[in-house]
């Protein structure tokens, strides 16, 4: 049977918390410094379930764990990100926006363009600007893709400066090495080192990728691909550029025992930018309090969260290995997690298959991936260096290093 692992749900304080896990990220570099090895962290943890303690910054990985196959993104590389964005401004603001009907952070005349179907939060409301419909979530990044700006394409250490508090547990470990240093409100492209992943792909091929979720806030995501040119900054834009296809017949859900859940996955490709771009509905649905549309998994439990879409697998976890049990308090509110598939899913990986433009130049590239939430005003974003070669031309791919 499948081995599932789960974290308590949401807290007030605590907000969206992902990345990418394969290949390797630039961002999970620190994965290799002490107080990081085997899952452990002086801080929110990425990888580790129902480890350390809670407090008001959130879960602390302070024992060693088993990470499965979520281990190359140790360290932290769930918290980087871009916090206070909103369609139609010019920048974010580095404070959360949650909750709040209409919510936007600046006087911006940009509409959101997301059909319908592919919505995560409200999916029975109203597709409309009048406050009194209630559609909270209307300017929130998913609501348009890839079109609300970002601090960075690498994302922003803690998500915000320190001056702005700690909204949406936006928390950051300074990270002191002889390869780099980052403390909270750092860039991802002025601060993280290049690191080989030691990732090849061909051109033209399908290759599979994949990301995990910390804490769920709905939304969906995006690969891209940017050419490393030495001297030339990595930004927004050149990301933009070469937004990547997926292969739709193979997203799939990866636990940590190896055991795949095929999916049907949710892609959408009209209302997204760049112009046409493909991006994936997140396939897990955020579990918490109601909005329109949404159910209960459970009907016979009062306590259970509600869910705006069905959980991709029909089970749930009671009387499997690391299923929380409320009535011993493992978490607070471990019962929200009633799904086997819902909520802040720590049992494995969401992968897909991208698919490699068989006329893209050979040499050495940044894999992005950027994930814009529908609950809240918050983007996640990853970098991870890989070498694309093409048939018939010399290749040399970059051995893996840690810092």
């Amino acid at each position: 049977m499948v081995r599932l692992a789960y974290l308590a749900s949401l807290v007030a304080t605590a907000h969206a918390h992902a990345m990418l896990v394969s290949p390797p990220s630039r961002n999970a570099a620190d994965r290799f410094l002490p107080e990081f090895l085997a899952g452990q962290s002086p801080q929110t943890p990425c990888t580790c379930p129902n480890k350390g303690h809670r407090d008001n910054l959130g879960d602390h990985g302070s024992l060693p764990c088993d990470q499965g196959n979520r281990s190359a993104a140790g360290g932290q590389p769930c918290l980087w990100w871009s916090q206070g964005c909103t369609i139609g401004c010019p920048s974010c603001t580095g404070k959360l926006l949650s909750g709040a009907a209409l919510n936007k952070q600046c006087n911006g005349t940009r509409e959101p363009t997301l059909p319908k179907w592919a919505w995560t939060m409200n999916v029975a409301g109203k597709d409309s600007a009048d406050p009194r419909d209630k559609d909270t979530y209307r300017y929130f990044p998913w609501r348009y893709p890839g079109v609300a700006p970002v601090s960075d394409p690498c994302g922003m250490a803690g998500g915000t400066n320190p001056k702005n508090g700690h909204g949406g547990d936006a928390v950051f470990t300074t990270v002191k090495s002889p390869s780099y240093n980052a403390t909270m409100g750092d860039l991802g492209t002025h601060v993280l080192p290049y690191s080989p992943s030691g990732t090849r792909w061909m051109a033209g091929q399908h290759v599979e990728v994949g990301w995990a979720i910390t804490y769920n806030h709905g939304g969906g995501y995006q690969y891209r691909l940017c050419k490393v040119v030495p001297g030339v900054p990595l930004t927004e834009e050149c990301f933009q550029q070469l937004p990547l296809e997926f292969d739709r017949t193979k997203q799939a859900l990866l636990f940590n025992n190896g055991s795949r859940w095929p999916l049907k996955g949710v892609f959408v490709d009209e209302g997204t930018w760049p112009a046409n771009s493909s991006w994936a509905r997140n396939p897990v649905p955020r579990m918490g309090e109601p909005s329109a549309g949404a159910k209960r998994p459970n009907k016979t439990d009062t306590s259970s969260g509600w869910v705006s879409f069905p959980p991709p697998c029909p089970w749930d976890c009671t009387g499997q290995p690391d299923c929380p049990d409320p009535a011993k308090n493992d978490m607070p509110g471990a019962n929200e997690n009633y799904a086997g598939c819902s909520g802040d899913w720590r049992g494995g990986q969401i992968v897909d298959t991208v698919i490699i433009p068989l006329d893209i130049s050979a040499g050495q590239w940044v894999l992005g991936w950027r994930y814009d939430c529908e609950e809240t005003s918050q983007i996640w974003q990853s970098c991870a260096d890989i070498t694309i070669c093409k048939e018939g031309e010399p290749c040399t791919v970059p051995a893996p290093v840690g810092i």
